[in-house]
């Protein structure tokens, strides 16, 4: 039977209605029908399409009805990306005209929620590290590091440092401070600025941040500490109140031993600081 005496049947109807896109390909690669579900969804019309190869069609059509693949991405003329799903069946009869026949849908919006759902999950995970206000990593994080680090210097007997800085004014040096924000990324900028590559600075709680220090002995660690209060005393920020105010900071140092974990190894840069700090949390 003929394409157009098969339209004019009750399979004709179910055809022209049907909610998703249908497109019959001819023994010569042309398009012999289309239904109206695939011209909406190609934003075009069904005699721009019948009579037509792949090779005759728009480049934008061509991208979206050429390839054979179950996951097609578009780019309308609008500029707008559109996701296609597409089925195709081939027709072996010898009897029918038509040779293959190609099935779509419209998964835009399924695809547009998983990539916001894997921006979502990359953002989680993100979070989970990363300190949210200055984007140093975070406690877990910088620990987790410092595990491997330890690691290498059981194994290779290497010098390995950590310095805990917590954040405060006053002459004396003793007087807690509430940091706003722009504070804390200025203050993470200029710790970056004093490190090598191999070195790590994360935000360990509220004021305190801490550097490991790979490869790096006591000396040379004490001698960073030093150099990074100098640079504090540089910078001018405003407290919660908005009133500015000049950073100093107090520092402790600790260098690996053999038997230290990380632990140990922070516990003992957190003894040398100039008063006791509260125990490092996660941010």
């Amino acid at each position: 039977m003929a394409v157009q005496e098969t339209l004019d049947t009750p399979i004709g109807e179910l055809f022209e209605t049907c909610p998703f896109g249908v497109m019959l390909l001819d023994r010569k690669g042309q398009i012999c029908e289309a239904n109206p579900a695939l011209a909406q969804l190609l934003g075009t019309s069904i005699d721009k399409l019948i009579g037509h190869t792949m090779d005759d069609l728009p480049k934008h059509l061509r991208m979206a009805l050429g390839p054979r693949s179950e996951i097609l991405n578009i780019e309308e003329v609008t500029g707008e990306e559109k996701w296609l799903r597409c089925w195709t069946r081939s027709l072996s009869g010898r009897a029918s005209t038509v040779a293959e026949v190609r099935y779509y849908t419209d998964i835009t919006e399924t695809m547009t929620l998983r990539e916001e759902k894997v921006l979502l999950q990359n953002r989680v995970d993100n979070l989970s590290t990363t300190d949210p206000i200055t984007g140093l990593p975070n406690h877990n994080s910088l620990t987790r590091s410092l595990d491997m680090e330890v690691s290498r210097s059981r194994r290779y007997n290497n010098p390995l440092s950590v310095i805990m800085m917590e954040v405060t004014t006053g002459a004396d040096g003793f007087r807690r401070v509430t940091l706003t924000d722009s504070a804390l990324v200025t203050l993470s900028h200029m710790l970056k600025d004093q490190l090598r590559w191999a070195d790590l600075v994360a935000r360990d709680s509220d004021n305190r941040f801490m550097l490991v220090l790979p490869e790096t002995p006591i000396g040379p660690a004490s001698a960073l500490a030093h150099k990074i209060a100098t640079a504090m005393e540089n910078i001018t920020v405003r407290d919660e109140f908005s009133e500015d105010i000049t950073l100093t900071g107090n520092f402790g140092v600790s260098c690996w031993q053999k038997g230290d974990d990380s632990r140990r190894l922070i516990q003992r840069a957190c003894e040398s600081m100039d008063f006791p700090a509260p125990a490092a949390q996660a941010v």
